[in-house]
């Protein structure tokens, strides 16, 4: 058997799969001759329980182990409550995973379970810490070594294309999921608005080297559903073992020539024709070269370890740019981090900011974005502060600009003051 060693799923409720005897506990008892199957639990267990049935069983039987990474990255005195570092631990363990399978709800913020959830534990999936390990490169087992990865959650492949849904109903839908107003109205942006990368893009990136990528443009089937449809696709491939080293064979031919383009799995395609599932590959993203520069500036920008006028420098590049509504979001946050008013800034980085109120085609695009997000009240608020501090808008007119974002958020009543993710 080739060395293509670790399937990862995640779902969403603590599973403990005692039936099975090739589970394992922790990453230091693998075989290192059997594929290793990861389950992460975050909102269901239906998805991962076809899975582990199939894997176990018939051609299967002996070739694949499993691991369940919440259990891996949960203390052991931790009964109930949110474990918020439970990813950080998995990281760390050193698990190498072949395919991943996420079972969730998930916004660009992050994969999560909704309030219904009855599990006295809960485990967040952050997009910012998997971006940041991404970044780093320090959890390739997780993300980039899997050579599958099933994402049974809505819009994980999405574009800003328009669906069925408007982006009101869409925050309606994350307010009643119990998401706070600033992550809904972070979410619906990033899913149909102009700021920001796209989900698809951000999956791209976060599973970067990982060669297929299931997911779905739209809202997902529930996990019942996707369970059948799962079942169906496994019926038709009786040896997954076969599967995966024949799949290694065409990735690393595809490798002799990185012109060739991304073949889909058809059999996937096939079984989930009913949904709006598509697929695409981290290693080959859409956009290419460009795709790849967005993540590489990103990445720049949000190196702590980089020298602050560096990342000034690349900042104010990255606001000449055409583009600039991908790096809006990110803008945002460094700027919220690195104003005047909050760090201690040396002569040259203040020398360095004031050459940003300089930048008309920005100026223009962001006062045009604070006028036109006057029904996204917690949007508005952080362009404002964008704007203020690029000396955009002067503080008089910032100021009467939060009054009115104040105004707004104290008349608008019923959303949770705690998120649920």
């Amino acid at each position: 058997m080739t060395n293509v060693r670790n399937l990862l799923f995640i779902s969403a409720l603590p599973l403990f799969f005692v039936s099975f005897s090739t589970e394992v506990r922790g990453a230091d008892a693998l075989d290192p001759k059997k594929f290793t199957v990861c389950s992460a639990s975050i909102n269901s267990t239906e998805e991962a329980d076809v899975v582990r049935k199939h894997l176990s069983s018939g051609k299967n039987r002996e070739s694949f182990q499993f691991v369940e990474l919440t259990q891996l990255g949960t203390p052991p005195d931790q009964t109930s409550g949110v474990v918020p570092d439970w990813f950080e631990r998995a990281c760390q363990s050193g698990i190498q995973c072949d395919m991943l399978v996420i079972s969730a709800h998930f916004t660009s913020t992050g994969y999560f379970s909704d309030k219904t959830n009855p599990s006295p534990l809960r485990y967040p999936l952050r997009t910012e810490n998997v971006e940041a390990h991404a970044c780093s490169k320090d959890c390739s087992g997780i993300l980039s070594n899997p050579r599958e990865i099933f994402m049974m959650s809505c819009n994980t492949l999405a574009t800003k294309k328009e669906d069925h849904r408007t982006p009101e109903k869409y925050l309606e839908i994350l307010k009643n999921d119990g998401a706070i107003r600033s992550k809904a109205e972070r979410a619906v942006e990033d899913r149909y608005g102009e700021l920001g990368p796209t989900n698809r893009e951000q999956t791209e990136f976060e599973f970067a080297g990982s060669f297929r990528l299931y997911g779905f443009k739209s809202t997902s089937q529930l996990a019942d559903n996707n369970a059948r449809y799962l079942d169906d696709y496994f019926n038709h491939i009786p040896d997954y073992s076969q599967h995966l080293q024949k799949d290694a064979t065409l990735q690393m031919s595809k490798g002799l020539d990185q012109l060739q383009k991304f073949a889909p799995n058809l059999e996937m395609s096939s079984a989930f024709r009913e949904t709006s599932f598509c697929q695409a590959s981290g290693k080959y993203p859409d956009d290419g070269n460009t795709e790849k520069e967005l993540w590489k500036n990103l990445c720049a920008l949000r190196n702590e370890q980089t020298p602050l006028i560096d990342r000034l420098k690349l900042a104010r590049s990255i606001l000449s740019r055409p583009d600039v509504a991908l790096y809006v979001p990110d803008l945002e946050l460094f700027f919220e981090k690195h104003s005047p008013d909050v760090y201690p800034m040396s002569d040259e980085e203040k020398n360095e900011l004031s050459t940003f109120s300089d930048l008309p085609n920005a100026k223009t695009f962001v006062l045009k974005e604070i006028e036109q997000k006057k029904d996204y009240p917690t949007l508005r608020k952080r362009l404002i502060q964008l704007a203020a501090t690029m000396s955009w808008i002067d503080k008089d007119r910032a100021q009467a600009l939060f009054v009115d974002v104040q105004n707004q958020l104290q008349n608008s009543d019923g959303w949770p003051t705690e998120s649920a993710f």
